[in-house]
């Protein structure tokens, strides 16, 4: 092969890669950072790495206006799998002075959270927190990395 059929066969396998899923190129720490989501509920999500897989810790979930009230209060710590662009995770134990969950209601109940990532993106896509915050927490939706 010539060496000019080898560049046209390397542009043209270029250009047919480009249509690839965001995770094809970018490693799975592309995900590690802070996330944030405004709007009528405020919210905060960190993602970091964590043994052989990640950990999402959420925090917020209630109106701005609310103050210190329970939505507001509320920790969601996770551990879990990337897989494609999206994390299936499990809620850890977590407590804090306001809130408290234990290894044993979380091994119990198995809630999950899921998030799909893009670039620059995450959006929560299903977050099990029905009678774990309070009510009016809303973590679903579109988060905007921040760092």
């Amino acid at each position: 092969m010539s060496s000019r059929s080898a560049i046209l066969l390397a542009a043209v396998l270029l250009a047919a890669c480009t249509g690839r899923a965001w995770s094809h190129y970018a490693p799975e720490t592309a995900i590690v950072g802070k996330y944030h989501r405004a709007g009528a509920t405020c919210v905060s999500l960190e993602v970091t790495r964590a043994n052989n897989g990640f950990e999402a810790v959420i925090t917020g979930g209630g109106p701005p206006a609310d103050g210190g009230s329970a939505p507001a209060d509320c920790i969601i710590r996770t551990r879990g799998q990337l897989r494609e662009e999206s994390l299936t995770a499990v809620f850890q134990a977590v407590s804090t002075e306001d809130f408290s969950y234990s290894e044993a209601q979380a091994v119990a109940e198995r809630r999950r959270l899921i998030i799909a990532f893009a670039p620059g993106t995450a959006e929560v896509k299903r977050a099990d927190t029905f009678g774990y915050c309070g009510l009016g927490s809303e973590f679903l939706g579109q988060y905007r990395r921040v760092d």
